[in-house]
């Protein structure tokens, strides 16, 4: 809201990543006729009633993360296991071809790693970040999702090990108004490992939004 109002701009588009699409929501709730449309990329809402789709990260990170609020005095210990980069190892001896390329395609890209771990930078960091997916994992945002009358994109990840892809879709059904793609091979960094490629999908979205919206105001100034 603070942008908008700073760059006087009117209206948006809205694309959130991981827990960005519950922000985007949010967002939309308070000011909707800012919005124009919202993409959803690898989605990490809270779907209520159904912990099947939440991932091993999903529970193990959450878990720590209440581990620290509970006990601030374990913030260090936790820190420093959060701050080492993720194991990349590949078993090369895999004589198994579809496990051995399923490996590579869950690494990490080295290049994000940095990025990745900036939360877990210092201890006060780490902390408020616990708070903060805390906060996140407690507001119901998708009671919201039948309010939403804007299209909604909703890509979710094959390999996505942070965020299901089967949270995507489930996701998707929530909205009246949404559409759903899943991205075979991609991970949960699917905009840097794949760049035109989603930025292509967005920007076709974006369009066809704008093309939607001008034959509107054309059939209703034919009907005046």
């Amino acid at each position: 809201d603070a942008v908008l109002r700073e760059e006087r701009i009117d209206s948006c588009h809205l694309v959130g990543w991981c827990t960005g699409p519950q922000v985007a929501v949010e967002f939309y709730v308070r000011r909707p006729a800012a919005v124009l449309d919202m993409i959803f990329l690898s989605c990490a809402f809270k779907v209520a009633g159904h912990p099947e789709l939440e991932t091993a990260y999903g529970w193990n990170l959450e878990g720590l993360c209440r581990a620290m609020i509970d006990n601030p005095a374990m913030t260090a210990s936790i820190r420093r296991s959060l701050s080492k980069p993720a194991s990349s190892d590949i078993n090369l001896d895999d004589k198994d071809a579809k496990q051995l390329s399923a490996q590579v395609l869950l690494l990490t890209n080295k290049n994000l790693r940095t990025c990745v771990l900036a939360p877990f930078q210092t201890e006060n960091s780490t902390f408020n970040y616990a708070r903060q997916i805390l906060l996140l994992a407690a507001t119901p945002t998708l009671e919201y999702a039948k309010r939403v009358q804007v299209p909604v994109l909703v890509i979710g990840c094959e390999c996505d090990q942070v965020a299901a892809a089967a949270k995507s879709s489930a996701v998707a059904r929530l909205f009246t108004t949404s559409r759903h793609v899943e991205l075979p091979g991609a991970t949960h960094y699917s905009f840097y490992d794949r760049p035109k490629l989603v930025a292509g999908m967005m920007q076709s979205f974006f369009r066809e939004g704008r093309v939607a919206a001008t034959l509107e105001t054309l059939a209703v100034g034919a009907g005046q």
